[in-house]
C-alpha cells in the first residue's frame, strides 16, 4: 500500500523539480523531450495530492488510482491544448464532458480491491 508519506514526498519533489526546470531552462534552447517534462511533473504532482486526499476515503487502491489519474489529467489536458494554441471553448466543454463521463464510469465500476 502506498503511504501518505510517499505521496506527500512525490508531490513535493515533483513541484520542486518543476520550479527548477522552469527557472533554469528556456523553451527555445532545450530538446523536445524536455518540453514534455513540465506536463509530466504537473500531472505527477496533482496525482500525488489527489491520491493523498483520496487515501482517507474507504475505496480500493485501483479505484483511487483511476480517480486520481482522471482528476490530474483534466488540467494537464487543458494546459497541453493551451500551450499549442488550440484551446477553445468547445475543447474545454468536450474535455470536461469526457472527464466527467470517465469519473462517473470509474465511480460506478465498483472496483473493490484493497
Amino acid at each position: 500500500m502506498i503511504s501518505m508519506k510517499f505521496l506527500a514526498s512525490l508531490s513535493i519533489a515533483c513541484a520542486l523539480a518543476l520550479v527548477v526546470l522552469l527557472c533554469t531552462t528556456s523553451p527555445t534552447s532545450i530538446t523536445s523531450i524536455l518540453l514534455v517534462a513540465p506536463f509530466v511533473l504537473i500531472f505527477s504532482s496533482i496525482f500525488g495530492v489527489i491520491s493523498l486526499l483520496l487515501l482517507r476515503r474507504n475505496m480500493g487502491r485501483l479505484q483511487r488510482i483511476r480517480l486520481s489519474a482522471t482528476f490530474a489529467g483534466l488540467p494537464v489536458a487543458l494546459l497541453v491544448l493551451q500551450s499549442i494554441g488550440q484551446l477553445t471553448l468547445r475543447d474545454v466543454a468536450t474535455i470536461v464532458a469526457l472527464f466527467a463521463l470517465s469519473y462517473f464510469y470509474f465511480k460506478r465500476a465498483g472496483v473493490t480491491d484493497n
